[in-house]
């Protein structure tokens, strides 16, 4: 698949893409807002934040509409969204934005389950919000990333963003770039920056989906011998949470692990890359956008009873609609009749 192609698909892939994670992540913000019952009061100071950096990934995303070429000592970050109006240092700070916002989004996510977890077990108020206090520092993570993304970026000068320019053009020749120029990059991809930041996201890609299913384990292992002094309804929802936020924590390990797979393979091969993982990486890091307003609907019954409600809603309106008009349509042909006679 050429790569004029997949610039065409891929300007079609973004708007709807946009549309439905737009759409998604506000019917949450609905949900969360007015729907939250006190069982998952708690959750909303982990739930808004969340939905609000996936909000923010959504709109990232589809500014930057990225594209990545390794180059012998570059990387060309390429933009077909709006950065590509704003200049070149726009579209490579865009790309730095999305890898920030999504530990972000993944921290939560754990952190969240990890709430669970310590909420069931410990009754002390204290001690939830302590031992709740200390995950925090898994925050700094999101912190370290956002500094060594200035750090590696490097010179963003006109002149360091031309060289990445001539040294893409120059290296592949064979690329369609209308869809894209002009564009630059990292000039020094072999910096020990760039290295550091690319160990540091195969790290967290792996310690989440670990660390999550050891909350899990421990979350139902604690609500089964808890089970006579919650309630049934009470146990179903928190298992019911539990699950969406493993499939949650999971999806880096599905996500991330295949890009920086792709992005190894390009990176080891400038000459002979695998086109079609140009445009994976920031497509693969904009999925979760989609999927986790999912499975957050999905997997909080309040949430998922709310939608239900309101889909019968509209049904119970339409059929009793139908029969009214139809009755008014009998009515007119009966009077028409009439005049007739």
């Amino acid at each position: 698949m050429n790569d004029t192609l997949l610039t065409k698909i891929c300007s079609i892939y973004w708007p709807i893409t946009f549309i439905i994670g737009i759409s998604l992540n506000t019917v949450l913000y609905w949900l969360i807002f007015t729907k939250t019952t006190k069982v998952f009061k708690s959750m909303k100071y982990f739930l808004v934040p969340s939905n609000t950096a996936q909000t923010f990934i959504t709109f990232i995303g589809f500014f930057f509409q990225g594209r990545l070429i390794y180059n012998s000592q570059s990387l060309a970050t390429l933009g077909q969204g709006w950065c590509r109006s704003f200049g070149p240092v726009a579209c490579l700070y865009s790309y730095n934005l999305i890898l920030v916002v999504l530990s972000v989004v993944i921290m939560v996510n754990l952190h969240t389950l990890y709430y669970r977890m310590i909420s069931i077990y410990h009754q002390d108020k204290s001690a939830v919000a302590r031992r709740s206090g200390v995950f925090a520092i898994h925050y700094l993570f999101s912190i370290c990333s956002l500094i060594m993304s200035h750090i590696r970026s490097g010179d963003m000068s006109s002149a360091s963003m031309a060289s990445v320019y001539n040294e893409t053009i120059n290296e592949h020749p064979g690329y369609d770039f209308e869809a894209f120029a002009p564009f630059g990059g990292y000039r020094d991809v072999h910096s020990v920056w760039n290295k550091i930041m690319t160990y540091s996201y195969a790290t967290m890609a792996f310690y989440a989906p670990i660390f999550g299913f050891y909350c899990r384990h421990r979350t139902l292992k604690i609500l089964d011998l808890r089970i006579n002094s919650l309630s049934e309804k009470t146990i179903a929802q928190f298992k019911s949470v539990v699950h969406g936020l493993t499939l949650q924590v999971l999806l880096p390990l599905f996500n991330y692990v295949p890009a920086a797979v792709f992005n190894t393979y390009n990176q080891g091969h400038t000459n002979d890359p695998f086109v079609f993982a140009q445009y994976t990486l920031t497509i693969f890091f904009t999925i979760p956008a989609i999927f986790d307003p999912i499975l957050n609907i999905y997997f909080i019954i309040p949430y998922r009873n709310a939608i239900k409600r309101l889909v019968k809603f509209k049904i119970v309106i339409q059929s009793t609609s139908a029969p009214t008009s139809v009755a008014k349509q009998s009515s007119i042909i009966v009077t028409k009749s009439t005049k007739v006679v």
